[in-house]
């Protein structure tokens, strides 16, 4: 899979934005099978932004299967950032360690 060695995640247009978007290095999550975060891909098209239709395209609510917020934030899901950092106990886990202050 073709995927940038670095990115930052942005809040997709017309979400309410209250912290700094995150830089992410995919190339230090290159051990991990892609499918671990992006759960809905079937492993040959291409891979859809987590804010795609059907995925977590509700930028309105921090609750629910379909929160774009949550994707990031579910602290009781491996499948997201923090839910995944926190059963490891390794990486961030802390608000600012993903979202520096300006």
């Amino acid at each position: 899979v073709d995927a940038p060695a670095d990115m930052v995640i942005k809040a997709p247009a017309g979400a309410k934005v209250t912290k700094a978007p995150v830089a992410f290095s995919h190339k230090g999550h290159a051990s991990m099978d892609c499918k671990t975060c992006h759960h809905k891909w079937d492993g040959a098209g291409a891979i859809q932004p987590c804010q795609a239709s059907g995925c977590h395209a509700n930028t309105e609510s921090k609750k629910g299967d379909d929160s774009f917020y949550m994707a990031f934030h579910e602290r009781k899901s491996e499948k997201s950032c923090v839910g995944c950092h926190k059963s490891m106990k390794k990486g961030p886990t802390k608000c600012t360690e993903c979202h520096p202050k300006n």
